[in-house]
């Protein structure tokens, strides 16, 4: 996808560069198992197939953005201030950070180093623990989001 959202992939590399965070690319088709994996972790089995009718994601091609689970209710989440207070105080080692437009994910080392004002020069974001505990997104809609979800709230 061309235009704002494709710098994500850019400040993403100069994000993990300038906080010294340790990071891999993910292939394609590693992504496309995040993906999947996110949607069986997170995604109620009851709610799957209304997440679908609603487009959250597709079910031949994973696409789509992930965090519409949580603007349409299909599952209930902390957003705004209280997902970003969630963000700060939540244990981030080993995570997963998702751009939404661009369908690149990156594993990454020491995700407490990525503060939610780093997050501010992403487009549309996801960022997930490694154990699929929790997630976290930062939309590129100004009216939804921040959304933050741990199976332990």
């Amino acid at each position: 996808m061309k235009g704002m959202e494709s710098m994500d992939y850019d400040n993403a590399i100069a994000l993990f560069k300038r906080k010294n965070v340790a990071y891999t690319e993910m292939t394609s088709e590693q992504t496309q198992v995040y993906m999947r994996d996110w949607i069986s972790q997170f995604v109620p089995a009851d709610k799957y197939q209304k997440a679908l009718d609603i487009h959250c994601f597709s079910s031949d091609d994973i696409c789509g953005y992930l965090w519409h689970v949580f603007s349409f209710e299909i599952l209930m989440s902390l957003s705004g201030a209280e997902a970003d207070e969630a963000y700060r105080n939540v244990k981030r080692v080993d995570c997963i950070l998702f751009l939404s437009c661009d369908e690149i994910a990156f594993k990454v080392s020491m995700g407490s180093l990525i503060d939610i004002e780093d997050l501010a020069v992403l487009y549309d974001v996801l960022l997930t623990d490694a154990d699929f505990r929790w997630t976290y997104t930062k939309t590129h809609e100004i009216q939804c989001g921040p959304y933050f979800y741990s199976k332990s709230l």
